[in-house]
């Protein structure tokens, strides 16, 4: 009779570990029920419980003695990635990412495991029932079997199989709006109106690496950079016109404003009043403040050559600007110029390039760099930075930190709450600002081909060409000059390995700035070879370039 009873009455197995992890979040499951898995050749046999599969252990009656937790139900995982958040996205190296309330991270296998993994620590203790018997399982053991499972299997691959593409809802700028994400709101900026909005109320996608790792609290006392940027950028009690600040205060807020127009994009480079190997004006610290509020990749200029494919490779799908840092003075625009209007493509070695529409372009620099014709008033925003600390410096014993002096700490680092606070309302106000007013008459440094040639070549070259022009004029109908015979004499007079080519240019600047105009000519003593010349309509005056010709003026009938 006991061997009968034995047999018969249903055994409820309780399955018990000691405790091998010291994590205490995970809570106890209600009891469920364990379902039959279909009959599949690989399924048969199997019992799926949530995630996992229990193989059946039967006795020599025939009986389940026991059910052992194998193997990971992959359509129970799959839903389960779905249901977590996880996408893939190919579109760059970021391969995968992870979107919770609309919040967008990127992420890789490890990642995902590694959040499955926390998943199963909080989803606590397996009880359930299978035909009547009650099964339990500690979190601790299911944790552990999921370990020894996804080290032993191909798990990479069935995670990349399992997920769905990502198609991008993200969260951007327009043309009348602009949208800053902190870290308790989304700050809206538009021309009439400055707001905050809770994450809950944006229905859109932004990515986590956009979101700034502090809250927005709306502070008009000026504060430190804004007194900062009125001294670099010529906004002084001693000066009549602020015309240079409020171009500069534009283009700021232009940087902050994340639309681009072919029409009117431009890179916004920063030079010193006075040009050449001078620096600690400032120009760095405007570059790390628009990456203060944007997301910016810094390029270090002297380290890079734009003209290589893999320039601009640390480029990330959330990138707003590129900030090329102190570029060396031979470096030219050149090469930027189309990416600068229009779309960036930044190759990766690799992965699949980052391609965008919106990048923008700032350059610190203290060289004037190179670029052509009418491209360089068409590519870019120019201001010029006040010496204001450097003279600082001069009238505090040459201390070596004028700005940390003045302003009574490092920028950013040794910033108060209320001092960010500060600067994050003036920074907003300046996207305001650049969103209120029509686009500023574009101002290039006098003429930046002029300047940029006596950086590379010294001042007296200059004025040796401009003197040589003078007499070597040519009068004809209307009049006109041909300058190539000047070139010529002036490299061999100098006793310079300057190149035809490189003097041209530069002169060919300096007659633009005195409204000649270009045209062609044939000349019948050599053969009718087609010659450039520059035409005058009439007397020609060079304003202030007179000093540098000592007084010399074309007079052409």
């Amino acid at each position: 009779m006991y061997h009968i009873i034995n047999e018969n009455l249903p055994v409820a197995r309780r399955k018990e570990l000691g405790k091998k992890y010291s994590i205490t979040h995970a809570v106890a499951s209600p009891t469920g029920k364990a379902e039959e898995a279909q009959e599949q050749t690989d399924l048969s046999g199997l019992v799926r419980y949530k995630l996992f599969l229990f193989k059946k252990v039967v006795d020599k009656q025939g009986s389940i003695s026991e059910l052992k937790l194998t193997k990971v139900n992959l359509n129970a995982l799959e839903l389960l990635l779905r249901s977590l958040g996880f996408y893939r996205y190919v579109d760059s190296k970021v391969n995968y990412v992870h979107i919770v309330h609309n919040i967008v991270t990127q992420c890789d296998i490890a990642d995902i495991l590694r959040i499955v993994t926390h998943h199963i620590e909080k989803d606590g203790d397996y009880n359930f029932v299978y035909k009547g018997v009650e099964y339990a399982y500690s979190w601790e053991e299911v944790v552990h079997a999921w370990r020894e499972i996804r080290g032993a299997s191909s798990m990479y691959n069935q995670i990349a199989s399992s997920l769905t593409h990502w198609i991008p809802n993200l969260l951007k700028d327009t043309a009348k709006e602009s949208y800053i994400p902190y870290s308790n709101c989304v700050l809206k900026v538009s021309a009439d109106k400055i707001e905050l909005i809770p994450y809950e109320n944006i229905g859109q996608q932004i990515w986590e690496e956009r979101i700034l790792p502090r809250t927005f609290k709306l502070d008009n006392t000026v504060g430190e950079f804004e007194k900062f940027f009125a001294n670099v950028m010529g906004r002084q009690p001693k000066l009549k016109s602020h015309a240079n600040y409020q171009r500069s205060l534009w283009y700021y807020g232009y940087m902050l404003q994340g639309t681009k127009r072919q029409s009117t994009a431009r890179a916004w480079i920063l030079y010193d009043i006075k040009p050449g190997n001078n620096g600690r004006t400032g120009k760095t610290i405007i570059g790390s403040a628009v990456g203060k509020i944007r997301s910016v990749t810094v390029i270090d200029g002297k380290q890079v050559d734009l003209r290589n494919r893999f320039a601009f490779q640390t480029i990330q799908p959330w990138t707003d600007i590129v900030f090329i840092d102190d570029p060396s003075k031979y470096t030219s625009l050149v090469p930027l110029f189309n990416m600068i209007s229009g779309q960036t493509s930044a190759d990766k070695k690799g992965v699949n390039p980052v391609v965008k529409d919106d990048i923008k372009f700032m350059i610190a620099s203290n060289w004037i760099l190179e670029a052509q014709g009418q491209s360089e008033s068409g590519r870019q925003f120019v201001s010029q930075l006040d010496d204001y600390y450097v003279r600082y410096s001069k009238e505090h014993k040459d201390t070596l930190t004028p700005i940390v002096d003045a302003h009574g700490g490092e920028f950013f680092t040794d910033w108060t709450e209320k001092e960010w606070a500060r600067f994050d309302t003036f920074s907003a106000k300046a996207l305001q600002f650049h969103l209120l007013g029509n686009i500023p008459a574009n101002t290039i440094l006098g003429n930046s081909s002029q300047i940029r040639f006596i950086q590379l070549h010294e001042e007296e070259l200059y004025h040796s060409l401009c003197m040589a022009l003078v007499e070597y004029v040519k009068e004809g109908a209307g009049g006109w000059i041909v300058p190539q015979m000047a070139l010529a004499q002036v490299v061999k007079d100098n006793n310079t390995d300057l190149k035809a080519n490189k003097a041209g240019r530069v002169v060919r600047e300096f007659l633009a700035s005195v409204n000649a105009s270009n045209i062609t000519i044939t000349s019948m003593r050599a053969g009718n070879l087609v010659r450039q010349a520059y035409a005058f309509s009439g007397p020609v005056d060079f304003g202030q370039n007179n000093n540098l010709l000592n007084g010399h003026k074309l007079k052409l009938k």
